[in-house]
């Protein structure tokens, strides 16, 4: 990899990182074996800058619920109409 290309901020954070490749896992994102646990809660993958904190809740996604109630009460509605 030719460092020049990166910004001096990303070169630290890449070489910040040990060795032993063992440590690395497959990125959730880009399925490379790059994904890097820097601590207990975060991660990090140096190939596509995939981040993920595990320390802070992840909020919760009410909209595909809504969609399924949704659809479920307007086909309840047709089968009482009909």
């Amino acid at each position: 990899m030719n460092d020049r290309r990166l910004p001096p901020a990303r070169r630290e954070v890449i070489y910040s990182y040990p060795e032993d490749h063992s440590r690395f896992s497959e990125c959730p994102k880009c399925s490379k074996q790059t994904l890097y646990q820097r601590n207990a809660d975060q991660f990090v993958c140096l190939a596509c800058s995939f981040q993920r904190d595990l320390s802070k809740p992840k909020e919760p996604n009410f909209l595909p619920t809504l969609f399924m109630l949704l659809t479920l009460l307007v086909a309840v509605l047709i089968i009482m109409a009909g």
